[in-house]
C-alpha cells in the first residue's frame, strides 16, 4: 500500500508537523502498513535533487500539505519569498505530487488561511482548489482522528486502483520467465486428458492405471531469482534521528558539534557502506566520531558526531550521506549552519546550547 509523505515548512510549521508525523505513524507505521515520509532521504552525491524528489513523492498515495500563517509569505536570506524559487523543497514537493495526480490535502495549521491562486506559482496554482482539513490545538485529538478515517479512505482508493494495475504487471513478470520444457509437456498432457474427460467413456478411462508425468524442478535462473528476492526483502532499513542537522550562526573560524542517531528498524542487519559528506560546502564539515560498527544489527544503533567550521560568511549547505547494502540510494542527512561575523552572532553563547539534538520535527527548508 501506498504511503503518506508530509510536506511542511520549517519555519512555519515545523511543531505541528512534528505532532501530526508522530500520531499518524502510530496508526500507519506499523509491520505491513503503507508508512509516513518526512523530508527526503535518498538524495545521494551528484544526483539530481529535483528528481529525488519527484522519485520519493512517487511512492506515495497521499501528500499533505502542512500550511501555517507564514507559509505562502515566507523569504530567504535575500528576501525573496521562498515560493518564487523553482528550487524550493516545499514547492518542488507539492508541484510533483500535483503533477503526478497524487491526492494532495492541504492541512491549515495554527488558524492559517488556505492561499489563494494569485498567492501560488504556476505550478501550484490548482492547490488553491483541494479540499483542505483544519487542525486545531484546542481540538487536536478529534481533528486528527477525521483526518486519519479521511486518510484509510484515500489510501484504500489508490491501494485498489495500484492493484489492478500490479496483476497485469505480475501477470508479464511471470511470462517473461523461462519455461522448463517439461512443464509445457506436463500442461500439454493435462489439455488432452482434459479433452479426454469431455468424450463418451471418460469414467472408464480414469479407472485404468496411468504414467505419471514428470515436472522438471524449477529452472536455475528462477531459483537464483526468487533467492534474491528473499534476500533483498530481509536487508534492514536505516533511519536517521533528525534529518536536518541546524548548526545556526558561527563566527568564522569558530566550530561546533552536532550528534544524530542512526538505527536499524528491520527486518535484517544492515551492512554500513560509506559514510561521507557532498553538497556546496561539504568542506566545512568533518566527523568527530563516526560509527564504531561496520554492520547494524535489528533494533540497534550508533552515533555519528558532525563537526561543523564555516570558511566562508553566509548560508553552508551540505549532505550527511550514508550508504548501506541492499539500498540504491543512501540515507541523508541534511546539514545547514551560517558564517557569521562578530556582530551577527546572537548575544550570548547560549545559542549554542540551542545546537543540542533538534527534534524529529526540524527541517531546513532552502
Amino acid at each position: 500500500m501506498a504511503g503518506i509523505f508530509i510536506s511542511y515548512r520549517r519555519d512555519d510549521s515545523a511543531g505541528h508537523a512534528g505532532r501530526l508525523f508522530d500520531r499518524l505513524r502510530e496508526q500507519f507505521g506499523g509491520d505491513g502498513a503503507p508508512g509516513v515520509f518526512m523530508d527526503v532521504e535518498g538524495i545521494a552525491p551528484g544526483t539530481d535533487f529535483v528528481q529525488a524528489i519527484h522519485k520519493a513523492v512517487s511512492g506515495c498515495g497521499v501528500v499533505l500539505a502542512v500550511i501555517g500563517p507564514a507559509w505562502c509569505d515566507c523569504t530567504d536570506a535575500q528576501g525573496r519569498r521562498r515560493l518564487e524559487d523553482r528550487e524550493d523543497f516545499v514547492r518542488l514537493e507539492i508541484a510533483s505530487a500535483l503533477g503526478l495526480n497524487k491526492v494532495v490535502v492541504p492541512v491549515l495549521v495554527h488558524d492559517a488561511q488556505m492561499p489563494t491562486e494569485e498567492q501560488l506559482p504556476q505550478d501550484l496554482k490548482t492547490l488553491a482548489r483541494r479540499q483542505a482539513v483544519t487542525l486545531t490545538d484546542a481540538n487536536w485529538d478529534s481533528d486528527v482522528a477525521q483526518l486519519v478515517g479521511t486518510l484509510r479512505r484515500a489510501l484504500g482508493a489508490v491501494s485498489r486502483t495500484g492493484s489492478q494495475e500490479n496483476h497485469w504487471q505480475r501477470v508479464g513478470k511471470l511470462l517473461s520467465r523461462p519455461v522448463p520444457i517439461a512443464l509445457v509437456l506436463a500442461l500439454v498432457a493435462a489439455g488432452y486428458a482434459w479433452r479426454a474427460l469431455r468424450q463418451p467413456g471418460a469414467e472408464i478411462a480414469l479407472s485404468q492405471p496411468s504414467a505419471s508425468v514428470p515436472v522438471a524442478p524449477t529452472s536455475p535462473a528462477v531459483a537464483q531469482t526468487d533467492a534474491a528476492l528473499k534476500t533483498e526483502a530481509q536487508e534492514g532499513t536505516l533511519l536517521a534521528s533528525v534529518g536536518v542537522l541546524d548548526f545556526g550562526n558561527l563566527r568564522l573560524g569558530a566550530h561546533g558539534a552536532l550528534d544524530v542517531l542512526i538505527s536499524n528498524r528491520g527486518p535484517g542487519a544492515v551492512a554500513l557502506a560509506q559514510i561521507g559528506f557532498a553538497g556546496e560546502a561539504q568542506d566545512d564539515y568533518s566527523f568527530e566520531r563516526e560509527c564504531g560498527q561496520r554492520e547494524l544489527a535489528i533494533n540497534t544503533s550508533c552515533t555519528v558526531r558532525v563537526r561543523f567550521k564555516p570558511s566562508e560568511p553566509g548560508p553552508r549547505k551540505a549532505l550527511l550521506s550514508i550508504e548501506y547494502r541492499g539500498r540504491t540510494s543512501p540515507l541523508i542527512v541534511k546539514l545547514w549552519g551560517n558564517g557569521a561575523s562578530s556582530s551577527e552572532v546572537s548575544s550570548s553563547q547560549g545559542d549554542a546550547a540551542r545546537l543540542g539534538r533538534l527534534s524529529s520535527a526540524a527541517r531546513q527548508q532552502e
